[in-house]
């Protein structure tokens, strides 16, 4: 399979679902993607006479959660073409949470997957098909995987002429591509962490509320007593009353 022919109707020939109008959607969802300005970080390069195209891109819901992709293109030796995208074969390696789940699978069946790369797939995925996720297992448009097709086509990236040899990137690749049950314990850890911060948020917004409020200010209401109820007080009535002293008499003894 090529790119384009992945890209066209990767179900292939005869298959019921009309790839067109899907299709559509992903690039609708694409162009929200840039958009929105996530991290994208993607390198071309050239290895033992295959081309390869490495993509990091952060989730489109979660910050700062990423998803590897590694595009691996094997041109034909009678293929004189200078660009990639319509000649030369392609497998994948993707380990996004949904290609695992819906696509690994089905992928690992059709010999889609970069060889090298096959061990990097849990036992599960490799021997259980997706009967609920993709139950006709039929190869079908993963996000992360269009979505780095999609940048790489638009960068102008599918040309040989920007391929150069570099074994040295190869190498590091490798050893930094993480396993989908990685990934996918780092995205519940993440949201784990998220979702508590959410909760001391709401708990501090609480506890200001509580500080703002009336009631919790020093202020206090006294309530008159039940035998005062309805007394009316004269105007003075609670005045204190000025005791004058009394004037001192003196008494003059006439002898």
């Amino acid at each position: 399979m090529t790119i384009r022919e992945y890209l066209d109707n990767p179900s292939g020939k005869g298959a019921a679902v009309n790839s067109k109008v899907i299709y559509e959607v992903f690039l609708e969802k694409f162009k929200k993607y840039e958009e929105m300005k996530r991290d994208v970080i993607i390198k071309a390069f050239k290895y033992k006479k295959k081309y390869y195209i490495y993509a990091k891109l952060e989730s489109q819901s979660e910050d700062k959660c990423y998803y590897q992709c590694v595009i691996e293109l094997t041109p034909n030796d009678k293929d004189t073409s200078a660009n990639l995208e319509k000649t030369a074969d392609m497998k994948v390696y993707v380990n996004s949470p949904s290609f695992n789940f819906t696509f690994a699978h089905v992928f690992l069946r059709e010999k889609l997957i970069i060889e090298s790369f096959k061990a990097k797939y849990s036992r599960e995925v490799k021997h259980t098909a997706p009967k609920t996720r993709n139950p006709y297992g039929v190869v079908g448009y993963e996000k992360i995987l269009v979505f780095t097709l999609l940048t790489a086509i638009r960068k102008g990236m599918l040309n040989k002429d920007k391929y150069k040899d570099d074994k040295n990137f190869m190498v590091d690749m490798y050893k930094n591509l993480r396993k989908p049950d990685e990934v996918l314990k780092e995205y519940e850890l993440l949201k784990r962490k998220q979702a508590e911060a959410k909760r001391k948020e709401k708990e501090k917004q609480k506890e200001d509320l509580k500080k703002t409020s009336p009631t919790t200010q020093g202020s206090t209401v006294t309530k008159s007593s039940n035998h005062n109820k309805g007394k009316v007080t004269p105007i003075g009535a609670n005045r204190s009353k000025i005791v004058k002293p009394k004037r001192k008499r003196w008494y003059i003894n006439i002898l």
